[in-house]
């Protein structure tokens, strides 16, 4: 699929995590020696007295461009399933604990 910039900026960007509306690309980064395309650049949320800053979006994050908007997914990183471990009830309360000391 090609794309121009011109077109590319004219979309809209939502964020499917949470549906928020993150405005229009204003700049597309690349890779300097081979020309790959990193990712896009979308204005940040402006604060009162503050300068907002950018959004970077990398690639990866880019998960479908349509007619009008592009649709991103930005939010926590899933956290990495851990097998469960039988924990004691105690456990919250064993960094707690003193050692005794035995008299002989």
């Amino acid at each position: 699929m090609e794309i121009s910039f011109v077109d590319l900026k004219n979309k809209e960007v939502i964020n499917i995590f949470d549906g928020k509306r993150l405005g229009h690309i204003i700049d597309i980064t690349f890779e300097v020696p081979t020309g790959k395309v990193l990712g896009v650049v979308v204005p940040g949320i402006k604060k009162f007295m503050h300068k907002s800053e950018d959004i970077f979006i990398a690639i990866d994050n880019i998960k479908k461009i349509g007619e009008d908007v592009l649709l991103v997914r930005l939010g926590p990183e899933p956290k990495p399933e851990k097998q469960e471990q039988k924990q004691s009830p105690l456990a919250p309360y064993l960094k707690f604990r003193r050692s005794v000391k035995k008299e002989s």
